[in-house]
């Protein structure tokens, strides 16, 4: 009886931690204005603007149009949840939406075992992907899974082919990815090992050769890292092996899951063509070598290698318990170290310095928010901190004040912030407010509002008399 409601109590305990002590900061967070345009920004001004009769529209906040960037067809369909109000926490909610999803499959999958689904909900990987909104990278673990499902069964077919091609639309890391998968399914007679190959090198030549050709100049993240390999190939391989970042960022991702895993190795002796899931394995190793080649960690890089992970644990045999306890050890102490980290000070505190609970902060916010709705189509220059709430599907001109390549020409909204804990990034506080100052100089301000945070102004070529009125109103509106 005793086990019985262990078993029917574990999966909510776990499912609700991960609301309260994930999802619930992060939505307190988001409250304060604390995410940055790097991710959610850009992601949220691109699901409100783009449709299909504007597919890829120009993204002010990123200078690129949307698929010249990464190639992300999901975002057509998701768009329609998106737009509408308060659009940055519809694009959050899509998000947890698709880690739930993937979730409850991995709980399908391998239940009773309860520990695949918290390690995935609560270990490292999710959490920081989930803190640094939002990313198809993160969202591709839904369709991820599903497919690692699907082929394991017997005799894979049309489904998994099209989990395949779910899993395409969400980042072109995955033509690799696939290409290896398949491989692996040909070298070892499985199923599915050519369809799956033939549809990895068609989206391949689709994404990398005829999207530049019908689209234009598209940003390369592939030549910078290739650069680095082939200048001096040791060099490179000693930059990788030496850098603590990665492997930091590795052993909070993977260590729980591994230790189960290389334990049960051990224990009854395992081989790879007996191992329940080989096909998460190397999944697991393409995206490893990606994250390695290429130099890019943490974020949202971190969770399909978790969600490969939840795969790979042993379900059909009882690993010793010495082993059981380590792995929960291990989860709680990373789960707590995230905790320390943001959760509690969300929580029982005022939160992050550069995004504090303080109240005159808040209000000011709110000033800014209620004065720029009236304003839709006005062209704003903004802080990246400031930048995703103030995206809205009618507002075409929003660009990041620290690092946009080209402002605009007056007039214009400038935003500036200006508290010592107030957060600059990719600059610095004086960086920022040097740049902010060049846009003011030689033309005409009217400050609407200037308090102890945030800096509103109205810049323009020559005075107009309805703009001193807006701002005088604006002073004398609570």
């Amino acid at each position: 009886m005793r086990d019985g409601v262990l078993k029917r109590l574990g999966p909510t305990a776990v499912f609700g931690a991960w609301l309260i002590l994930v999802i619930l900061p992060i939505l307190i967070e988001w409250s304060r204005h604390c995410f940055s345009n790097y991710d959610l920004g850009i992601y949220t001004q691109a699901l409100s603007l783009i449709d299909w009769g504007n597919w890829n529209p120009w993204l002010s906040v990123r200078e690129i149009r949307v698929f010249n960037d990464h190639f992300d067809p999901i975002l057509l369909f998701i768009a329609p949840w998106v737009r509408g109000s308060e659009p940055t926490l519809r694009a959050l909610i899509v998000e947890f939406s698709f880690v739930l999803a993937a979730a409850v499959l991995i709980w399908k999958h391998t239940r009773p075992l309860l520990f695949p689904t918290a390690f995935f909900l609560l270990g490292s990987a999710t959490t920081t992907a989930l803190g640094f909104p939002v990313h198809p990278g993160t969202w591709a673990v839904f369709p991820l899974i599903g497919l690692l499902i699907s082929l394991q069964n017997s005799s894979p077919g049309r489904a998994s082919l099209l989990w395949a091609a779910f899993l395409l639309m969400f980042k072109e890391e995955y033509v690799p990815v696939l290409a290896v998968l398949a491989t692996a399914r040909i070298l070892y007679q499985k199923r599915l090992g050519v369809p799956l190959l033939l549809l990895s090198a068609a989206w391949g030549i689709g994404v990398f050769y005829l999207r530049p050709k019908l689209l234009g100049s598209t940003e390369s993240y592939t030549e910078g890292f290739l650069a680095f390999w082939l200048s001096d190939l040791t060099h490179a391989i000693q930059v990788r092996l030496l850098d603590w970042g990665i492997w930091r960022g590795l052993g909070a991702a993977t260590l729980p899951a591994l230790v189960w895993i290389v334990a049960a190795f051990v224990q009854k002796g395992l081989r790879l063509k007996r191992m329940e899931h080989s096909d998460a394995l190397f999944t697991f190793l393409a995206l490893l070598g990606i994250r390695f080649v290429s130099g890019r960690w943490g974020h949202h890089y971190w969770i399909p290698l978790a969600a490969c992970l939840a795969l790979l644990i042993p379900l059909r045999f009882k690993l010793e318990r010495r082993w059981v306890v380590t792995s929960w050890l291990l989860l709680l102490v990373f789960q707590l170290s995230y905790l320390g980290k943001s959760s509690l000070k969300t929580l029982f505190r005022e939160g992050p310095a550069h995004c504090s609970a303080d109240s005159e902060r808040l209000q000011e916010l709110e000033q800014i928010s209620i004065f720029l709705e009236g304003r839709p189509r006005a062209t704003v220059v903004a802080p990246n901190a400031l930048i995703p709430r103030l995206v809205t599907s009618e507002r075409k001109h929003l660009h990041p004040l620290e690092n946009a390549k080209d402002l605009p020409d007056p007039p214009f909204w400038l935003l500036t912030q200006l508290h010592p804990s107030a957060k600059h990034w990719p600059t610095d506080a004086a960086s920022s407010q040097a740049r902010a100052e060049k846009l003011r100089t030689g033309r005409n301000v009217v400050t609407v509002l200037n308090g102890q945070w945030i800096r509103l102004d109205w810049v323009e070529w020559r005075k107009r008399e309805r703009f001193h009125r807006e701002a005088q109103f604006a002073r004398s509106s609570p």
